[in-house]
């Protein structure tokens, strides 16, 4: 639900709160007596602790469901949400509690503000925040005790740096850093927090914390809500996907907390965190197979908190994070040590207040060259929660932080941050929106100076088909002589090896084309395979003369026939009668392309398209036959099969129903489980299908088939998948004529699409890209394609996991309005609707079962 669809229900809301009494549900006391068993569990498992809280959540929310105006009950459902990291889902409960009971206002009022700030929504949480400063500010005159004033005014002091955050923020976002960000995935990240991710300098292991149930000891501590930490690893597969995580081998965990903190460069020594004295750093050592057992590091560890270390690169330094005020720590700072002669670690040094500020610093990384060191903080001009900064060495001392930028830094917190030794790729973890879990790991890459290889298609211009043995020179202009290796490939395609760092240039020459010339940035980058997408389109150039004879697709024989042939753009009409025993000759414009439409007496219509460079013209000639069909004969086929469910792949009772390309209906017929369906159809002509089945999404595909004379049939089995009980369908987005780049309004579209996956960390999506009918079945059909993914990888750039999200293209056989009007003229409007990218969101509202 959006904050403003929130704010204007809080108008509807009963003013008048429902105690839990007989006397206010006197006619349905079945219903009461359930509702208040529901309660009393809920109060139970609330009374257990915060590792009890899930459990409460279940039962809260069905007492909720048969009174939804109970203050007390809104308050206790918006405190569980909370308290696992989802304002979104406390929000309205939060709200509603306070409207019901003022009692409840302070803390719905914080939730709101927060809930702005996580949307960035600059401007309006710094009102709520402000709001909320003067309850405060009402709470701080009437508390009596020093405890309780001394808390308020804690709590003012935090509110003060969101507000500062806020406007950070709103500078910060007008830059946003060329990267690309990716999820970790299933594999690694759980319903339960993961972070302090560090992987080896190959990138093929990677070690990290998590708090999930397969933890040593299972348990949760008291007073919590996740498990105790344990450090885990996980291997890259042969497909270069991290397989299954497994606990650390040897004598790391124990039943209690156990962090990853740091790993040597040499991958022999390890630094974890264990809830000691407040937080102490301990180090274990590889001996090849297990770790040992860890030792205090008692030279940094003190009574205050010691929560987080990093290595230097030759070992000789090592920084940490302390909040030992007796070594002049203001809050949580940075440290380091430097190793003396004998070995062991020299007296700590407090950073200068050039990194270390008033607030929190934490997750300390230096990267390998030993010069530029990566950290968390909630000062500086963080944008909310911790923000991750960059400070450089200038040989003397740490140099001025900077932001990292949106989409590295969001308004949650993001803390533990390490890079590759390649300096491309890093991995972090946040609480942002989208993830599986409280808190997810990530991969980052830097894009500004990424190398991958990129590939495309060379098109014709008009027809959309691909271009014949297209020759391509890339270069990069700033580099006046540096030519780029290109490799052809069939059908128009190419492929070369480039870098994000340069613009290019391309030049492009083939037969029957005008010389094309472009420069381009690289974009459309995949993170998986680490490819990029780089379509050119070229004008054909030059007239031909289409040549051949209209022949009986069986036989072979030539017939008599007349063609009627129409450019496609501005709609001239020419005739020409074909005799048997003569061919016909058609001159044909360069750069124009035709709809083609044969009509012989006895045989079926036949259309098809064609232009002046479709491929086989040579030395202006473009000979060509048209294959016909007579009508009830040998250009009919039986079609036959089975409609099967896609999962279980068990066959189901369905509905089909054949269309023709003008969209009248061809047939329908029924496909029994046992029997199948059958239907007539026939030859080199273009159906749409459409199966529908009780509980499966609705299934459409275009078909043409050409069956030969040698069988009468052809088998075609469809697949449909069950409806989740829990959809919701989004606004689409839509594209410009022949382009997938994503315009504003749809930019807007799919934040409003990763706010709501945010709010739902159960959701999934599926995309479908559409087009018009401008051009082939099979150039759309890409084209429908690319816009799918061109929504799919903005929503892996900005944190959503690629496991929560499905694609599917369509060219354009599922059209949401007509291409072409009554009288057969273009609609330009409707082709317009058509030019889209269409969202399906599943799973909302729905939560993991709870284990009894």
């Amino acid at each position: 639900m959006s904050l403003f669809a929130v704010l204007i229900s809080l108008t509807v809301f009963s003013q008048a709160n429902v105690d839990f009494k007989k006397a206010n549900f006197a006619s349905d006391k079945e219903g009461f007596d359930k509702a208040v068993t529901n309660l009393q569990k809920a109060d139970s498992y609330f009374g257990q602790g915060p590792h009890r809280y899930e459990r409460a959540l279940k039962y809260y929310l069905l007492a909720n469901d048969f009174n939804p105006n109970n203050a007390y009950l809104n308050n206790q459902i918006g405190t569980i949400y909370k308290s696992l990291n989802l304002p979104n889902e406390a929000l309205p409960f939060f709200e509603k509690a306070a409207v019901l009971d003022p009692r409840y206002t302070v803390e719905g009022q914080k939730v709101i503000a927060l809930t702005y700030h996580l949307d960035m929504q600059w401007d309006r949480a710094v009102q709520e925040y402000e709001k909320y400063l003067s309850m405060l500010d009402t709470e701080l005159q009437k508390a009596k005790k020093d405890a309780e004033k001394e808390a308020i005014q804690a709590e003012k002091d935090e509110v003060q740096l969101r507000i500062q955050q806020c406007r950070n923020g709103k500078e910060v976002v007008k830059d946003t850093v060329r990267i690309v960000i990716s999820n970790l995935g299933k594999s690694i990240n759980t319903k339960y927090p993961e972070y302090s991710a560090i992987a080896t300098e190959d990138d093929q292991k990677i070690f990290f914390t998590s708090r999930r149930s397969t933890v040593t000891g299972g348990e949760i501590p008291p007073g919590d809500v996740y498990y105790y930490e344990d450090v885990f690893y996980s291997q890259r597969a042969e497909d270069g996907q991290w397989d299954g995580a497994r606990s650390v081998p040897g004598a790391i965990n124990t039943k209690d907390h156990e962090g990853l903190v740091a790993i040597s460069k040499d991958g022999k020594k390890m630094i974890i965190y264990r809830y000691r004295n407040g937080g102490d750093l301990f180090e274990s050592e590889f001996d090849g197979k297990n770790w040992s057992a860890a030792k205090p590091i008692e030279e940094i560890n003190s009574q205050f908190r010691e929560s987080h270390a990093a290595y230097a690169p030759d070992g000789n330094t090592l920084y940490f994070v302390s909040e030992n005020i007796e070594l002049g720590a203001k809050n949580r700072d940075i440290f380091y040590v430097v190793k003396g002669a004998d070995g062991k670690w020299g007296k700590p040094v407090r950073l200068s207040d050039d990194i270390n500020t008033p607030y929190n610093e934490d997750g300390v990384f230096i990267e390998s060259s030993g010069k530029t060191m990566y950290f968390a903080s909630q000062g500086h001009n963080s944008m909310g929660g911790y923000d991750i900064f960059r400070s450089e060495w200038d040989g003397i001392q740490w140099g001025k932080p900077v932001n990292l930028g949106y989409p590295a830094n969001t308004p949650a917190d993001e803390v533990f941050f390490t890079v590759q030794a390649n300096g491309r790729k890093a991995y972090f973890d946040s609480n942002r929106r989208g993830g599986r879990g409280e808190k997810d790991i990530y991969q980052m890459l830097f894009v500004d100076n990424l190398e991958l290889t990129l590939k495309g298609t060379v098109y014709n211009s008009v027809t959309r088909q691909p271009v014949k043995d297209p020759k391509i020179t890339l270069s990069i202009p700033a580099e006046a002589t540096q030519t780029v290796g290109v490799t052809a490939g069939e059908n128009g395609q190419y492929s070369s090896q480039v870098s994000t760092r340069y613009t290019y240039n391309a030049r492009i020459t083939a037969q029957g084309y005008d010389d094309f010339e472009t420069n381009f940035n690289i974009e459309d980058i995949n993170l998986d395979s680490l490819t990029a997408r780089k379509d050119f389109f070229m004008t054909p150039g030059g007239d031909v003369v289409w040549t051949g004879s209209v022949i009986d697709g069986e036989t072979g024989q030539k017939v008599p026939a007349k063609i009627t042939i129409t450019e496609m753009m501005i709609k001239t009409e020419s005739k020409v009668d074909v005799t048997a025993d003569k061919g016909f000759e058609i001159p044909l414009e360069g750069g124009r392309a035709y709809t083609v439409k044969v009509e012989a007496q006895g045989y079926l219509p036949q259309e098809e398209m064609i232009s002046a460079n479709d491929a086989g013209a040579e030395d202006g000639v473009l000979n060509r036959d048209i294959n016909v069909f007579k009508k009830g004969q040998e250009g009919q086929f039986t079609m036959n099969g089975k409609v099967f469910d896609a999962t279980k792949k068990q066959a189901i009772d369905a509905k089909i129903t054949v269309y023709k390309e003008n969209k009248s209906v061809q047939g329908n017929t029924s496909s029994d489980k046992s029997n199948g369906y059958s239907t007539q159809l026939s030859n080199n002509t273009v159906y749409y299908v459409k199966v529908e089945a009780e509980g499966y999404n609705t299934l459409e595909e275009r078909i043409k088939l050409n069956v030969p004379k040698s069988r009468n049939s052809h088998k075609k089995d469809f697949y449909l998948t069950a409806t989740p009980a829990n959809l919701l369908a989004i606004k689409n987005i839509y594209f410009d004529f022949d382009k997938y780049d994503l315009r504003s309004d749809a930019l807007a579209a799919l934040e409003n699409l990763k706010k709501l996956l945010g709010n739902y960390p159960d959701a999934t999506v599926e995309l479908s890209g559409h087009t018009d009918t401008k051009g082939t079945y099979e150039y759309n059909k890409v084209l429908s394609l690319n816009r799918a993914r061109a929504a799919y990888n903005w929503l892996i750039a900005n944190g959503i996991s690629k496991d929560r999200i499905k694609y599917t293209y369509y060219s354009f056989s599922k059209p949401a309005a007509a291409n072409t009007n009554a009288d057969g003229s273009d609609n330009e409007a409707g082709r317009a609707l058509n030019r889209r990218v269409e969202f399906k969101v599943y799973n909302i509202g729905e939560s993991e079962e709870d284990e009894e």
